[in-house]
């Protein structure tokens, strides 16, 4: 027998943090019942949970190729065990085509195809871990004071070819421009990428990870810890850019979802 769910409205306090279940977005679900802190498991991998006002919520992160239909997360504790329901829905990005001088980061050389399958390896590790280093209420700051020149979800080409649509939000400022940390956190992966050029990845714990790409300069190293508004590196346009601008992303239990949602000067 289904338990009937209770979706946080926007109005809440909970950040503001909508309930909105589409694909790349954040499905919010009151875990009602529980007075102890449960674990809550979707696709059988623990999802973040947040405690607000007296009660605790789900907060899960909604895959850009997920498809429609309902979904089934499991709370438990020590106590209480219990199962909720939350629909998906379809939601239609625009697409981009963006033009480069060389077709080195669309056509991989055998050497760059191993050195980028290599990066994505390590990234998969860290967004497939779950730490417990910090306990952070998703209050996100921008990590940069610019346009936001692509948003989330693009469908992009390069060079007329088709490629992974945009898991992050460009935001366009000048090379040299400071970069802050959006969350507590620890540095998991502070390196030179392929594509992503100078790149941070910042753990924040129980699945919620953070990106920035196309950096000038890096300030931290991995292991460092950060708090919110440290400054972690500068603008930049390493790696497949085509100007000076900072790639973010915001990952929750291993998908990216769209950074919009949680830091209000970046909303439509």
């Amino acid at each position: 027998m289904r338990m009937p769910i209770i979706f946080l409205l926007a109005c809440s306090l909970l950040l503001a943090l909508e309930h909105s279940p589409h694909q790349g977005g954040v499905a919010v679900v009151e875990l009602s019942g529980f007075k102890q802190k449960p674990k809550l498991f979707y696709r059988a991998k623990e999802a973040k949970v947040i405690y607000q006002d007296g009660v605790y919520y789900g907060v899960i992160g909604i895959g850009l190729d997920a498809k429609a239909g309902s979904r089934h997360i499991l709370a438990v504790n020590s106590e209480l065990k219990r199962d909720y329901y939350f629909d998906i829905y379809e939601k239609e990005y625009e697409k981009e085509y963006i033009t480069l001088k060389s077709n080195k980061h669309v056509s991989l050389s055998a050497k760059n195809l191993k050195r980028h399958r290599g990066e994505r390896a390590k990234t998969f590790k860290l967004l497939n871990s779950y730490t417990h280093l910090h306990n952070i209420e998703l209050e996100f700051i921008a990590p940069v004071d610019g346009r936001i020149s692509s948003p989330f979800g693009k469908k992009r080409y390069f060079n007329s070819r088709p490629r992974a649509p945009h898991k992050g939000i460009d935001i366009a400022a000048a090379e040299g421009t400071p970069v802050v940390a959006s969350e507590d956190g620890t540095i998991s992966i502070a390196e030179e990428f392929f594509f992503n050029g100078n790149t941070l990845y910042i753990d924040h714990s129980e699945g919620v990870v953070s990106m920035y790409c196309h950096l000038h300069k890096l300030f931290v190293k991995s292991g460092d810890r950060v708090k919110k508004g440290d400054i972690i590196g500068s603008v930049g346009k390493t790696g497949r850019a085509t100007g000076a601008h900072l790639h973010f992303s915001i990952f929750l239990n291993q998908e990216a979802v769209d950074p919009a949602l949680f830091i209000q000067s970046y909303a439509k």
